[in-house]
């Protein structure tokens, strides 16, 4: 089994086989096809973050025709307790999940149950028949593009067709579901869940209130045969050296840290030729000037121009002025600038009354707008694109789950928000930031946080598994034709730079960037993983020549195969702590190379 799904029972029922970890299915397939993503529950609470918990009493029991698992789950955070018991039981091709749920303790919540993913690959385009309560029916189709609102509404089953001759159906109890497209948050999956969000929230849940839910799973094969999962079988990594797309213009964030950078962090950020460097500039909050001073300061020691983002409060029109006086009085090189009012987003007017007075003062600068949140809000408000050059917005990949899986998981559809959102307007588009966690809560229903307040950082940002999904991301936006990213901040917990450990100081996406950003103009050379969830790569042509980097996300030795290499120029090369270190031992032997677990590797070769 793939070690990415550490901690993971694999079970099995009639032809279904699925992954299973703490209350949590996923993977449910049937041979090569998946058929569900996941089922799970959730308690959320009124401002969508998700309740932790611990899991109590689990007894898992396995026959020959299915199994069945009963278990507890207890969930707190502040001032929320919940408790609830989740049976799942399977037979043959048959999976049903109970989940029976009690307050015990009485708060605010948006949503609190059970919750289906189905895959984008399976299901994207395809037809759904759509059963109500009532006990009518309609058909419908899975999106293509990202729905901006909910597709599916009142639903008590559903059936469709993940391929050829099989056939799945689901069926829920106790509450209505409705369904969303969850790439317009970058998770890659379609999810059903309840309670409908027409309904208001958040809403008050009583001490003692109780909830009951079920969904039920079939699945009919018509196949004679049907191929084994391919997990088992050889992995394949294969270079179309044919197929290439420009690398977009790559910046970096401007560090939220209170420290200021040293000049030994000036010093290693010099090496690194970014594009551009984003300042965040709240002009309706005191502050702001010390911002901007600290950015044209920063400019100054390192040389990359700036991209201003400017938040508008309730007076954009004396606030600009205010900014352009001060623009005026020490000016700064300003490759773009965005603009957001206090929703993050960039609203008819705004963009009206303030754009034309930016273009006037900072004429050699691009303008963009959409979203400084998710790519949802984007989508549901578009902006006028007259007053704009391209169209932006950000990307988090962990709005919902945590694990590395759900990491890897989700960069499928980063390319499909960037394919969507160049069908809104015709305008390019453009990554306003790249953050392992969210920097605000844009649907937050309490009082948000001041906007001065440190993001909160992941632990794993300065891990060699991080650096693996970056250059996972920076492939998948390049070959959707993004023409801009901005990844992290510059250093600390949220940086490139790790300033926990002087000895360790430059971390894996130090020295990623450092190697991607060496060479110019560079293409990226389309590839494809035959197994994505456990390793994935970045190819890269330019002047001064060709190399692909390898990411191994599993904590397990695995070989791989790559297919589209004529000749390797150098030896072998494993990013570490101190950087790429040459590796003595790895040598192509029939273009196999053994990736260590977790570990990336460069290659230097000839089309």
């Amino acid at each position: 089994m793939c070690a990415l799904f550490h901690g993971y029972k694999k079970l099995k029922s009639g032809n279904l086989t699925l992954l299973y970890k703490e209350g949590q299915i996923r993977q449910v397939c049937l041979g090569r096809i998946q058929i569900l993503n996941a089922v799970y529950a959730a308690v959320r609470d009124q401002n969508w973050a998700t309740v932790p918990f611990k899991v109590r009493e689990e007894l898992i029991e396995e026959a020959e025709d299915g199994f069945s698992i009963t278990l507890t789950l207890e969930y707190s955070l502040d001032k929320i307790l919940y408790t609830a018991v989740m049976s799942i039981e399977a037979k043959n091709n048959r999976l049903r999940v109970s989940y029976e749920g009690e307050a015990g303790s009485t708060f605010l919540k948006n949503r609190i149950g059970l919750c289906v993913l189905h895959p984008i690959k399976e299901c994207r385009g395809k037809t759904v028949l759509i059963s109500h309560p009532d006990g009518s029916q309609s058909e419908s189709h899975f999106p293509e593009l990202i729905s901006p609102h909910q597709p599916f509404f009142n639903i008590s089953g559903m059936q469709w067709r993940p391929a050829d001759k099989i056939d799945a159906s689901l069926h829920f109890e106790g509450e209505i579901f409705e369904a969303e497209d969850q790439r317009n948050w970058t998770d890659a999956s379609f999810k059903t869940y309840c309670t409908p969000l027409d309904l208001p929230f958040p809403v008050q849940v009583k001490k003692g209130e109780l909830v009951h839910q079920r969904v039920s799973l079939e699945v009919k094969n018509k196949q004679k045969s049907f191929q084994a999962s391919s997990l088992s079988e050889k992995r394949l990594l294969s270079l179309h050296p044919d197929i290439s797309s420009p690398l977009p213009s790559l910046g970096i964030g401007q560090t939220t840290e209170t420290e200021p950078l040293s000049e030994g962090e000036y010093e290693m950020l010099r090496t690194l030729p970014f594009q551009h460097y984003r300042v965040d500039l709240h002009l309706s909050k005191e502050g702001w000037k010390k911002v901007y001073l600290a950015a044209v300061s920063e400019q100054k020691q390192l040389g990359w121009p700036l991209e201003v983002a400017l938040h508008f409060g309730r007076d954009p029109g004396k606030e600009l002025e205010a900014f352009l006086k001060q623009y005026g009085l020490q000016p700064a090189k300003i490759r773009q600038v965005l603009v957001f009012d206090q929703d993050f987003l960039s609203n008819t007017d705004l963009l009206k009354e303030v754009v034309p007075c930016i273009r006037k003062v900072i004429s050699h600068a691009v303008v963009g707008g959409g979203t400084d949140a998710n790519f949802a809000e984007l989508n549901r408000n578009a902006p006028d694109p007259e007053h704009l050059d391209f169209l932006c917005y950000s990307i988090c990949p962990q709005l919902h789950a945590f694990d590395n899986l759900s990491l890897v998981e989700n960069l499928e559809a980063q390319t499909d928000s960037i394919q969507s959102a160049l069908e809104l307007k015709d305008k390019p588009v453009s990554i306003a930031y790249i953050s392992l966690k969210q920097r605000f809560n844009a649907v937050a229903t309490d009082d948000r946080e001041s906007d001065s307040a440190i993001p909160e950082s992941d632990p794993r940002q300065h891990t060699s598994f991080v650096a693996g999904w970056t250059l996972a991301s920076i492939r998948n936006l390049a070959r959707s034709c993004a023409a801009s990213l901005t990844y992290f901040e510059t250093a600390g917990p949220r940086g490139i730079l790790y300033r926990l450990d002087p000895a360790k100081q430059l971390s894996p996406l130090f020295h990623l960037f450092e190697e991607i950003l060496s060479g110019d103009p560079i293409e990226v050379v389309h590839t494809t993983s035959s197994h994505p969830l456990e390793f994935d790569a970045l190819a890269l042509k330019g002047p001064e020549g060709n190399k692909v980097l390898i990411a191994n996300y599993t904590e397990n030795e695995i070989d791989v195969e790559i297919k589209g290499l004529t000749e390797v120029k150098s030896r072998i090369f494993q990013l570490e702590a101190q950087g790429w270190v040459v590796q003595e031992t790895p040598e192509l032997q029939k273009n196999i190379l053994s990736l260590k677990p977790t570990a990336i590797y460069k290659i230097c070769y000839t089309l």
